[in-house]
């Protein structure tokens, strides 16, 4: 069985105001709850996004690496390929024809 209670408060009470600044302090806790809330899910956004780009980074390096010919002997130090060779034999043999002609 319910019952409902019907109090009557004079306007001039104090009653009505206390309810009100009440009500005005619950609302304020409310919207800094949702704010708070709003920020940290922005930060873990922000972190997410930070964890993909760096893994996409990573297989974007990786793929520039296979394409120049780089490989990755234990995963850390990349060996140089025969395409790095052949570019640096031909950059020190140039640097040693410009010091003979100079």
């Amino acid at each position: 069985m319910c019952v409902v209670l019907f109090v009557h408060i004079g306007e001039h009470s104090t009653v009505p105001r206390i309810l009100s600044s009440w009500l005005h302090v619950v609302r304020l806790q409310a919207r800094e709850a949702v704010e708070m809330r709003a920020q940290m899910e922005k930060k873990m956004a922000a972190k997410e996004k930070e964890k993909r780009e760096e893994s996409l980074r990573a297989l974007a390096q990786k793929a520039r690496e296979e394409r120049a010919g780089i490989r990755r002997v234990d995963g850390k130090s990349p060996a140089r390929g025969k395409r790095a060779r052949v570019f640096f034999t031909q950059f020190y043999s140039r640097k040693a024809a410009e010091t003979l002609q100079a």
